[in-house]
């Protein structure tokens, strides 16, 4: 009796041995196929975040540059623009100085020409004065002599 009750004892202590071992074996693989599936979803949110991230990124690379090359042209057309005016300014003060100065050039050659017009015809009256002086004279010599 002792011996059954002892076979007994030991089979229900072995059977309830094999349920739980079969419980915690069942709820460990539940535990370790939820913790697969949490990082696996963990794992596909953060590659989700990092290529969401990484777009954004790419993309405001592309803006600011873009808006950097747009600045570069902004920038180098306002100098050549610059550069335009002032080369436009320095050609027209470049003419108006060579009109000047051809002006006068042009003003000092006819003051040179009139000084030289002025002094022939008063070189010349002196020359007639003179020679119509030393005719009368010579005349009066020569009457004088006749006479």
């Amino acid at each position: 009796m002792v011996r059954g009750w002892d076979q007994r004892c030991l089979s229900l202590v072995k059977g309830w041995d094999q349920h739980c071992l079969s419980m915690v074996e069942g709820w460990d693989q539940q535990c370790l196929s939820l913790l697969k599936g949490w990082d696996q979803h963990c794992l596909s949110m953060v590659k989700g975040w990092d290529q969401h991230c990484l777009s954004m990124l790419k993309g405001w690379d592309h803006h600011c540059l873009s808006m950097v090359k747009g600045l570069d042209q902004h920038l180098l057309s306002l100098v050549k623009g610059w550069d335009q005016h002032y080369l436009s300014m320095v050609k027209g003060w470049y003419q108006r100085l060579l009109s000047l100065l051809k002006g006068w050039n042009q003003c000092c050659l006819s003051l040179v020409k009139g000084w030289d017009q002025h002094w022939l015809a008063l070189v010349k009256g002196w020359d007639q004065r003179c020679l119509s002086l030393v005719k009368g004279y010579d005349q009066r010599c020569l009457s004088l002599v006749k006479g």
